[in-house]
């Protein structure tokens, strides 16, 4: 069975993980998730959403399952685990002071997950000031320092002024190219959740890169690459390597000259890069997709690219 992505989204009180939970459960088309949450009453789910309750599990009509921690996170976890099978993707919502660096650790140590990220709001009204607090600075410091994503949310409630002293001070604690800006929580879900197996890869028919921007994804960029012959592993893993701290997400497809038969699934999560075997056979060229904020690599001149280009 291939490990399920483990997301961790964390914050402090009040910076909208409830809110952003709630929009991936309403998802249309969404993945299945196992979701543990600290609190159902905040969830505000429709009716017609719930198909059943039994104790602290909510059974959702779109396949989704929704754990309380109320009787304790490893509890919670056994609950999962007891149905791995049938998700796609397991979500811990970090109660508000909570460090998420500690929980996405489970991951490493449970066959059955990956870590997929950390993904860390943080309001865009008091961020400042709860860092320069002396109860709740170094917990939120650390909560931020953690993230593989910081979404600075409620921007539409600041003016210009404001928004630009809490970049600088956010900036101070996280890569510039890790900080995006969201209202309402709202942010592309391939961005902050990744795509189970790597599966919705690119179909470009093109080798070479390729930007792709709309609307309401305009802060991030998108690179795909595709290749019809197997890749060099040692290779493809040195130039994942270098790739920089703009690339949030990567994710593909593979083929290697060295074990030709197999396909392998490839997660990048910040810096964290993993392979795994794939059950697919009927898929012979290589794809990857990178996912990040400006200033996206290169390919011209980056190792990544020249791969893809032999």
């Amino acid at each position: 069975m291939t490990p399920l992505p483990f997301t961790v989204v964390g914050g402090f009180l009040g910076a909208g993980k409830t809110t952003l939970i709630n929009r991936l459960l309403r998802e249309p088309g969404a993945e299945r998730y196992a979701v543990l949450v600290n609190d159902f009453g905040e969830l505000n789910l429709d009716a017609e959403l719930i198909v059943s309750r039994r104790g602290q599990t909510l059974t959702l009509s779109n396949g989704c399952m929704c754990c309380s921690l109320a009787n304790g996170f490893s509890r919670a976890l056994n609950q999962v685990l007891a149905r791995v099978e049938i998700f796609d993707h397991v979500l811990i919502e970090a109660s508000g002071v909570a460090e998420p660096a500690r929980i996405i650790d489970i991951a490493a140590l449970e066959p059955e997950f990956f870590p997929n990220g950390v993904v860390v709001l943080a309001d865009a009204l008091r961020i400042g000031e709860q860092l320069c607090d002396p109860q709740v600075g170094d917990v939120v410091s650390r909560q931020l320092c953690s993230a593989t994503l910081v979404a600075l949310n409620k921007t539409d409630l600041v003016d210009d002024s404001l928004l630009q002293t809490q970049l600088s001070t956010l900036t101070s604690l996280v890569a510039a190219e890790r900080i995006v800006h969201c209202q309402n929580a709202e942010l592309p879900l391939d961005v902050v959740m990744g795509v189970r197996d790597g599966v919705a890869v690119s179909d470009s028919n093109n080798a070479g890169q390729m930007y792709e921007t709309s609307q309401a994804e305009s802060r991030f960029c998108r690179v795909s690459l595709e290749h019809k012959l197997p890749l060099n592993r040692v290779e493809f893993e040195a130039a994942v390597e270098m790739l920089p701290v703009s690339v949030i997400r990567g994710k593909g497809l593979l083929r290697f000259d060295h074990d030709p038969q197999h396909l392998y699934v490839w997660h990048r999560v910040g810096l964290h890069s993993v392979l795994t075997v794939h059950a697919l056979t009927s898929y012979d060229e290589s794809r990857v997709q990178l996912i990040g904020t400006e200033p996206m690599p290169d390919l011209a001149q980056h190792a990544f690219g020249a791969l893809f280009n032999n």
